[in-house]
């Protein structure tokens, strides 16, 4: 993820050679999605922003997996990266954890060197949902795929 409040996100596709998922600029009341269509929004967003998902693939994966699937594809886009951070933008790897029950995250300690070594922020956000509340949400996954 990529944040900024004068962010090009053509800019960034082009400094990182990755197509986003989701793309916005400061002052737009609209995302563009990877498949080229908009989504409009309540409210103007009040930065730019530049977003890539995991695949459809890694989605279900453990997050130490998804981490793995990250450093790999960021390895040879570090400089890009820093770049993009020495311009002032917000540069992050942002998890998103969903669990039922109690949730554990181990990473182990190359991964975690590997991930420093991207120069990016990590976010975690953690929601705690009910069963139900996860089957609805796979079924609304399974329905975008």
């Amino acid at each position: 993820m990529v944040l900024g409040d004068d962010l090009d996100p053509d800019r960034v596709s082009a400094d990182l050679r990755l197509e986003p998922s989701q793309c916005w600029r400061k002052g737009e009341a609209s995302l563009r999605l990877a498949d080229g269509t908009t989504r409009l929004r309540e409210g103007k967003h009040e930065w730019g922003g530049w977003k890539l998902f995991v695949t459809p693939e890694q989605k279900d994966r453990p997050i130490e997996s998804q981490l793995e699937f990250w450093v790999g594809l960021l390895q040879s886009r570090i400089a890009a990266l820093k770049r993009l951070r020495l311009l002032g933008f917000e540069c992050a790897l942002d998890v998103f954890v969903t669990s039922s029950g109690t949730a554990s995250i181990s990473l182990p300690n190359q991964l975690q060197k590997e991930v420093t070594a991207l120069g990016l922020d990590v976010r975690l956000s953690f929601w705690a949902s009910s069963e139900s509340e996860q089957a609805a949400a796979g079924d609304a996954r399974d329905a975008r795929t």
